[in-house]
């Protein structure tokens, strides 16, 4: 079970960027019907998507190096699910935004805002993993 998660979390590393970041593009791309002045730096984006998952394969690299249990194994799932999620909601904001601009013909510049948040975005969606792996390990009185 051990190796399979690490398979897991190591999948994430790549997964999540490519459907955030590319694909998110490409329906973008597609909504705007196809337009030829449409460019992004893909390649920081993918790192900016895959930086916090890439720290929580080496954390759980770690985790499980001491203890591997069931519930340690659970708890740094639900710290991955909290990353999609976050990182999910992060690219959703940033591909809205960028749709709403183009579709009112805007001539304002850069959403300074939105791009220093997308800057923090692995800081946060780390930050959130973290929160939830920490929630999932107490033991909450019903």
């Amino acid at each position: 079970m051990k190796t399979r998660l690490l398979y897991w979390l190591f999948a994430l590393v790549f997964l999540v960027p490519v459907a955030v970041v590319w694909f998110g593009y490409w329906i973008l791309w597609y909504a705007l019907e196809k337009p030829d002045n449409l460019t992004e730096p893909m390649g920081l984006q993918y790192i900016i998507a895959a930086f916090p998952f890439f720290v929580w394969w080496l954390f759980a690299l770690y985790k499980l190096r001491e203890s591997n249990t069931v519930s340690k194994q659970h708890t740094l799932q639900v710290g991955a699910i909290v990353g999609v999620i976050l990182t999910t909601s992060f690219w959703t904001l940033y591909y809205t935004d960028a749709y709403f601009y183009r579709i009112s013909n805007a001539t304002t510049g850069v959403n300074f805002g939105l791009a220093f948040l997308m800057l923090a975005s692995p800081f946060l969606v780390l930050l959130g993993m973290a929160i939830g792996y920490k929630l999932s390990k107490r033991k909450f009185v019903t």
